[in-house]
């Protein structure tokens, strides 16, 4: 979760979730075991119809499929920018 995150790594998040709600993006920051169905959850509750996500710069060994392909897997009916 974002406060348990190293300092210039979390100043760095906050920094780019407010550039994009100055550019007029809406912005959430959700907490669940199950990283998809925590942003599922939001789309679906919130009736959005595209998600804009960060890329990780490395990907973790044991995650064979990252967080993008899994989310595009479970919701081929939303648009998803990566």
């Amino acid at each position: 979760s974002l406060h348990r995150l190293p300092e210039g790594r979390r100043r760095a998040i906050l920094a780019a979730l407010r550039l994009a709600q100055e550019l007029g993006a809406e912005t959430a920051t959700l907490s669940d075991p199950s990283e998809e169905k925590a942003v599922l959850h939001y789309a679906r509750e919130h009736n959005l119809g595209k998600i804009v996500i960060g890329r990780q710069s490395k990907r973790r060994w044991w995650d064979r499929s990252g967080f993008a392909d899994r989310l595009a897997r479970h919701a081929p009916d939303l648009d998803l920018v990566v």
